[in-house]
């Protein structure tokens, strides 16, 4: 049977060109069989930040791309936390 999940973790962004990198914190929920399942959804989720989330985590995009080139990468950090939401 499915439960929803309140995932919590950590991203960082960083440009492929150098060595620098950002973190920022995203949640959301997930409706999924298991907490693994849960958990896959953050790394998938980790690897293509929607604009919105670099916005709330108050990094600036521009300076990732060049010349309409994306010039970053992301990927998840930690899991922060998995739990059941009530």
């Amino acid at each position: 049977m499915k439960k929803s999940y309140l995932v919590e973790f950590e991203w960082k962004i960083e440009r492929t060109d150098s060595c620098g990198f950002k973190t920022g914190t995203s949640r959301f929920i997930a409706t999924c069989n298991n907490k693994i399942e849960a958990i896959n959804h953050a790394i998938e989720f980790s690897q293509n930040i929607p604009s919105w989330e670099f916005e709330r985590n108050e990094i600036d995009l521009k300076r990732y791309v060049d010349d309409c080139r994306v010039m970053y990468k992301t990927q998840l950090t930690r899991i922060i936390q998995v739990k059941v939401n009530a």
